[in-house]
């Protein structure tokens, strides 16, 4: 999803039986990320969470988890970076979802 910093992504895919994957990341052209305030949820199946919280110094991010269960398998992501270059700049990673996959 594009955002007035950039661009992040989030999606699942089905990685074995009754295992599946949750992968998400994001790219700023607007300065370096110093640090990431990103909450990962998926579910039902194998539900739940995760609060990627990081100092970190780069233009690119991305990360994946495993997760073990049955049945309907999603995910969203929502949060924040902080950037610098010209000056700090807080930008919003806005609120999106997975399409639902069956693991």
């Amino acid at each position: 999803m594009s955002g007035t910093c950039g661009t992040s992504t989030i999606y699942v895919d089905k990685v074995g039986t009754h295992k599946g994957r949750v992968s998400w990341g994001m790219h700023i052209n607007t300065g370096y990320i110093v640090l990431r305030e990103i909450a990962v949820a998926w579910g039902p199946a194998g539900g739940g969470s995760f609060a990627d919280v990081s100092p970190m110094y780069s233009t690119n991010y991305s990360t994946s988890r495993t997760v073990s269960g049955s049945g309907n398998f999603s995910a969203t992501i929502g949060g924040a970076v902080q950037l610098v270059g010209n000056k700090y700049v807080h930008c919003t990673i806005p609120f999106h979802s997975t399409n639902t996959i069956r693991i």
